[in-house]
């Protein structure tokens, strides 16, 4: 499915390839929206090559849907499936069952950890060859602090290193006196929304 995590899982497995000492090639194949930015992000890599004649590791990205077409061109691969979590596993399997013997198996992404060994027994349940159930990390989901400024139209006076900075855990203060001391106590709050005559925040 688009943005299950296919090209994060590429650029990992070639980080860890790379570290250990192997030469690595890193290719997206076309189809979808996301295949030039995804390109342009593996060209942008340190160390990848777009050349798989002359690497030990090829690994390609295949546009999300049906693979029939992409596995056309790439001959005797090795598939690997990313499912993210809310996928039913009944129709990954259905899905897996297309690949044949190219399938190396599949990974499950974005997992919360109290469904983790649910999830990880139905999928197994529905025949899915499962090699790892990814843990989700919400840290990826949040907002940075570029995107808050372009949502809310604000004049940035200063941002510099930090435009990048995800926001994991927001801020919105009130607007009657509401001491912020105790949030904070708990909390390490990375932003905060407030109104410019709240001091105590």
């Amino acid at each position: 499915e688009p943005l299950s995590g296919k090209t994060t899982l590429a650029v990992g497995l070639c980080r860890k390839a790379m570290a250990a000492g192997r030469t690595v090639s890193l290719l997206r194949l076309a189809g979808d929206a996301n295949a030039a930015p995804d390109t342009a992000l593996f060209e942008s890599l340190p160390g990848v090559s777009s050349d798989p004649a002359s690497e030990d590791l090829v690994i390609i990205e295949a546009p999300a849907g049906d693979p029939s077409g992409a596995m056309a061109g790439v001959g005797d691969a090795r598939v690997i499936v990313v499912a993210p979590a809310d996928s039913g596993p009944a129709g990954v399997a259905e899905y897996c069952r297309g690949l044949g013997a190219a399938l190396a198996g599949v990974i499950v992404n974005k997992v919360p950890q109290r469904r983790a060994a649910s999830l990880r027994k139905a999928f197994e349940g529905a025949g899915v060859r499962l090699l790892v159930a990814v843990p989700e990390d919400r840290v990826l989901a949040a907002p940075v602090l570029s995107d808050l400024a372009a949502a809310l139209d604000a004049r940035v006076s200063f941002m510099n290193g930090d435009s990048l900075r995800p926001l994991d855990r927001p801020l919105i203060a009130s607007i009657a006196v509401d001491p912020g001391q105790g949030y904070f106590a708990r909390c390490d709050a990375t932003a905060v929304i407030v109104r410019s005559d709240k001091p105590d925040l």
